[in-house]
């Protein structure tokens, strides 16, 4: 063939359908996704292994330092999720995404700016508000992308993707302490988000609503009398805020409980935390998403079984981890439950798009970050501090373990409402089903 053969326009286009086709196949756009979640935990984690030096500088309590994880944060990011996940249903789920990670990048940098706690707690609400719409688009995005046999496997590679986010925000974080101050570490985390930003817009494609029938999504009130109208939704996310409430403490304070009982260095406690809350429950999201597609195809019961299953096993090793007489164990038995807690939200999540109509797959994923943010997020964190500050008193360094050991409990009435969400959920996939033919 002749050089003009082979650059001829048809060719050209052929090429470039081929490379667009291996660019944007279904696992790039994924990997695309599991990296925004990445980096999206990163950013909002960071302030948690700099959480001593912060509260040294300002002068800080434990319920403030809670508070920025708290109100300063998971609120703001619940209540925005809604309209966020209205708009992802409506139109472009990529560039609601895009938007959303150039948000929450921009005020990362702005917190590195803060000169007092209020200015702090401002800039984590702007991150709160552009991570708000992240999850919502993510999920949907997913359940087009991949046939329901994959879609737990990938929901899992998802979580694992905010279990990794955990690990590079605590572990680089507390690294990177050594070398600069924080409010240098928060500016240079905003690169990484600005430059996805610009790839989503550019190189990701959006993929068609499977199974949707109208081009609009339904009004809210028939979205919320749709979801809510089925049980095992109601169950699912109580045991889902129930896990993120007992959850919430370790990663706001368990760098701070290392540093205080064990003695351990801001970095050590910082790559303890990632790697238990981080790799384990990247792990932990993965298996459990394998676990979930080849289990169900006996029974679709087992993504909340799973769930409930692992929660059970975790508990006691969560609880005992904050009480071990040496940093080793502390260790071993933190990671172990880091494995058994990552399966939680993936199975939440999976569960949620199993039972959500097309045009309301990103609300009905925000409707369960709401519920799960405003407990989970607002009130656990809040509620490690201040049991810290009433109990160090008469308990002094370990005022935080038993904080920590306390709401870790909370997982035990998370099993129990996952096991009954798992008594309703054939019977809500029928109505879904059948709604759908109707339609």
């Amino acid at each position: 063939m002749d050089v003009q053969s082979r650059n001829s326009p048809g060719d050209s286009a052929t090429v470039v359908r081929r490379r667009r086709t291996i660019t944007l196949g279904k696992w790039s756009i994924l990997a695309l996704l599991v990296l925004a979640t990445i980096v999206n935990l990163m950013d909002r984690q960071l302030p948690f292994i700099m959480a001593e030096p912060i509260k040294a500088e300002f002068d800080l309590s434990d319920t403030e330092l809670g508070m920025l994880g708290g109100i300063g944060f998971s609120l703001v990011y619940a209540l925005a999720a809604l309209p966020l996940a209205r708009l992802a249903d409506r139109r472009s789920r990529r560039l609601v995404l895009a938007g959303s990670i150039a948000v929450w990048s921009l005020c990362t940098a702005a917190g590195g700016l803060a000169t007092n706690y209020f200015q702090l707690l401002a800039s984590r609400a702007g991150v709160a508000f552009g991570e708000a719409g992240a999850a919502p688009a993510t999920h949907s995005l997913v359940a087009d992308l991949f046939p329901p046999r994959q879609r737990a496997f990938a929901l899992g590679l998802t979580s694992a993707g905010i279990s990794l986010g955990v690990l590079v925000g605590m572990a680089v974080g507390g690294y990177a302490l050594q070398w600069m101050d924080w409010r240098t570490a928060l500016m240079l985390a905003a690169i990484p988000g600005a430059l996805l930003s610009l790839i989503f817009v550019a190189f990701v494609q959006e993929p068609p609503r499977h199974g949707a029938r109208d081009s609009t999504p339904p009004a809210l009130r028939t979205a919320c009398a749709r979801l809510w109208g089925q049980r095992s939704f109601f169950w699912m996310v109580a045991g889902c805020m129930l896990c993120t409430f007992s959850s919430a403490g370790s990663a706001a304070f368990g760098a701070s409980f290392f540093m205080r009982v064990h003695g351990s260095t801001l970095a050590t406690a910082g790559l303890i935390i990632g790697v238990a809350v981080g790799l384990a429950g990247a792990l932990g999201g993965i298996l459990s998403g394998y676990l979930a597609d080849r289990l169900s195809l006996r029974d679709r019961r087992w993504v909340l079984w799973l769930a409930a299953i692992s929660m059970l096993l975790r508990t006691p090793l969560y609880i005992a981890a904050w009480f071990a007489t040496d940093v080793a164990t502390a260790t071993i038995l933190l990671v172990t439950s880091g494995v058994l807690t990552g399966g939680y939200l993936p199975m939440t999540y999976t569960a949620t798009q199993a039972i959500a109509d097309a045009r309301m797959r990103a609300f009905a994923s925000a409707v369960t970050q709401l519920a799960v943010n405003l407990l989970g997020g607002v009130v656990g964190p809040i509620v490690v501090g201040i049991m810290s500050d009433a109990l160090e008193p008469r308990l002094g360094v370990l005022s935080i373990a038993y904080a920590l050991a306390i709401a870790g409990a909370a997982a035990l009435v998370a099993v129990a409402c996952y096991w009954r969400a798992s008594k309703f959920y054939l019977s809500d996939i029928a109505d879904h089903d059948l709604r759908n033919d109707k339609e």
